[in-house]
């Protein structure tokens, strides 16, 4: 102290330590950025598929393959994330490992909990409010393309984006699949 030894240790710790160019430590994940991240991502897919206008708008979220590919992706990226399964892709995110499983479950509660009431406020607020595009939205989509498909080009652009669905369809009951596996490993 008075002979000036601790500065002298003190100046050579903070020459050690690898500082940015704007003088801040490097970044160290931990388990509230991860959280952040994960939550992040997940509620930006969630407000991408709740908020999409769809019918009677534009086209359906099943008729756009890109929205599904997107949200779908997201979610399941989000999951993996969250299951750590994909250490590589953890690693190169820069996740820390989360400290117990209480952690994960406590995440994963919070991302249903999530998704869930978007999706309720969303449907019930239009239902309430907006009749009208509640009663479109919810029509028998079959049911309504098919009996209105006659010759026209219209009418076939109705076939086309009937295909489509179907095939998003498939495609997203897929993701669901393999977003279900993470989640029974988080759990398990």
């Amino acid at each position: 102290s008075l002979t000036g030894s601790e500065t002298s240790t003190s100046l050579s710790s903070e020459e050690k330590q690898p500082q940015s160019f704007f003088r801040r430590t490097p970044f160290q994940p931990n388990f509230v950025s991860n959280a952040v991240f994960i939550v992040s991502m997940f509620q930006n897919a969630v407000i991408t598929m709740v908020n999409h206008g769809g019918r009677p708008f534009s086209v359906s979220f099943l008729e756009s393959r890109p929205l599904c590919l997107s949200v779908g992706l997201s979610f399941l990226l989000a999951i993996a994330c969250l299951a750590e399964t994909l250490s590589m892709v953890n690693n190169f995110i820069q996740l820390a490992p989360f400290p117990t499983k209480s952690s994960k479950v406590a995440l994963l509660r919070l991302l249903v909990i999530n998704l869930s009431s978007c999706y309720f406020i969303e449907y019930f607020s239009t239902f309430i409010f907006r009749r009208d595009v509640w009663r479109e939205r919810n029509e028998s989509y079959q049911h309504h393309a098919l009996s209105k498909l006659g010759t026209l080009a219209a009418d076939e652009e109705e076939r086309l984006l009937l295909e489509e669905r179907k095939q998003n369809s498939i495609l997203v009951y897929f993701l669901c699949l393999v977003t279900f596996n993470f989640v029974v490993k988080i759990l398990r």
